[in-house]
């Protein structure tokens, strides 16, 4: 199984950087970059249940925020600040979850100005005579 980030250490982004430049160099330019789409499905599916989670918290401690009262409305002021910080929390996530998407787009307007580029393909043909 391909993990998430395969280079550890602090030259880890050194290394997945010539790693990249070595499968680029191998000519197909249109290859997909396997470490980048296996992060790229970690960070999703992170990003969806973290938003999901931080959803349903809102929801309880928006249900369970206490009567406000005349006085001493410390418990509800603090739930109220911590609802809006879970709120903003899960809209960042939300965003960036919207976002990532971007990384194919771009890349494929990369891979389009690349077109000018020649390109080489390698075929192999058999033929047998009796």
């Amino acid at each position: 199984a391909l993990e998430a980030f395969p280079y550890k250490g602090s030259n880890a982004v050194s290394e997945a950087e010539a790693a990249f430049v070595t499968a680029i160099g191998e000519g197909d330019i249109t290859k997909a970059n396997e470490v980048v789409d296996a992060a790229y499905k970690v960070t999703r599916d992170a990003l969806c249940t973290g938003a999901e989670n931080t959803r349903v918290l809102e929801r309880f401690v928006g249900l369970h925020i206490p009567q406000m009262e005349d006085g001493n409305n410390f418990g509800v002021t603090v739930q109220m600040m911590f609802s809006k910080l879970l709120k903003e929390e899960r809209e960042k996530m939300e965003k960036a979850l919207s976002e990532t998407s971007k990384y194919y787009s771009s890349r494929a307007d990369a891979i389009d100005k690349f077109s000018h580029l020649p390109k080489t393909s390698v075929s192999e043909t058999k033929s047998t005579s009796k």
